[in-house]
């Protein structure tokens, strides 16, 4: 079918080569390894450049995708940890806050006759 395809289509007419070139690099690219240990395959890719061009540009499109896809990640999860680390530090603010609002409170409560304490 591959042969048939890239020897009977011109270059210019993309859609089955396309949809070849698709198919096996997806193949290529899956983690059993079976089209590469194919050696029908091999054979047809070492004699049609054609084929073997078009299924490496299927691959290279589909790693700079996928890092592309992990760069925008990688990008979301450093944000997401900033946000983390800046909601953490706000958090340890309030508690600092609240803390120093409790000694107030009882020193108020201790001693309510002393009028400079007042602004502890």
């Amino acid at each position: 079918m591959l042969e048939l395809v890239y020897n009977t289509t011109p270059t210019s007419d993309r859609g089955l080569r396309d949809i070849i070139a698709e198919i096996c690099s997806s193949y290529i690219n899956d983690s059993s390894g079976t089209l590469l240990s194919n050696s029908r395959f091999e054979t047809i890719m070492k004699n049609d450049g054609a084929l073997a061009f078009d299924v490496l540009v299927r691959i290279h499109r589909t790693k700079r995708a996928t890092d592309e896809r992990v760069e925008l990640l990688e990008r979301s999860l450093r944000d997401r940890e900033r946000k983390l680390s800046d909601a953490g530090q706000k958090a340890q603010e309030m508690r600092e806050e609240l803390s120093r609002a409790n000694v107030q409170l009882r020193i108020r409560a201790t001693y309510p006759s002393l009028s400079d304490l007042e602004n502890v």
